[in-house]
């Protein structure tokens, strides 16, 4: 404090903590690197489940307005499907999504990994859920 007052000034510094990543002038927030790295051990426990049930896993990620969290995961993992707000799926997703899973099974896939942020919209603006997501991949019958 004495050298503020010696210089007529005090500097401060602000870090930002958000887990989402969504801050811009960074590389990345305080908070990130952790959230994905806990993300990437629940993926990794939930694929051993998935393998040996031969099911379909939805995982609902942090991300209100930001999907950084949902896309890095799923690139990470592999995830056969990625819902981000930044880019709202095409209008017919749900009979999109409903083939490639049954595609994906025809050849042999024991498992499915859809990864939705928690602010994944549609075309109209709509809020797409881990539960409707859920609905959908359970009429493809996987």
């Amino acid at each position: 404090m004495d050298e503020a007052k010696k210089s007529g000034h005090l500097n401060i510094v602000g870090m930002v903590g958000s887990i989402d990543n969504d801050f811009c002038g960074t590389d990345m927030t305080i908070g990130t690197d952790s959230a994905l790295h806990r993300i990437m051990e629940v993926v990794d426990a939930i694929t051993t489940t998935a393998q040996s049930h031969q099911r379909t896993f939805v995982l609902e990620v942090m991300g209100r307005y930001c999907g950084y969290l949902a896309l890095v995961t799923g690139l990470a993992c592999g995830a056969d499907w990625v819902f981000i707000p930044e880019s709202p799926p095409v209008n017919n997703w749900e009979d999109i999504l409903c083939h490639r899973l049954n595609e994906s099974r025809l050849r042999g896939s024991r498992l499915n990994i859809i990864i939705v942020a928690e602010g994944a919209i549609d075309r109209s603006g709509n809020p797409i859920s881990s539960d409707y997501v859920k609905d959908v991949s359970e009429t493809s019958g996987s």
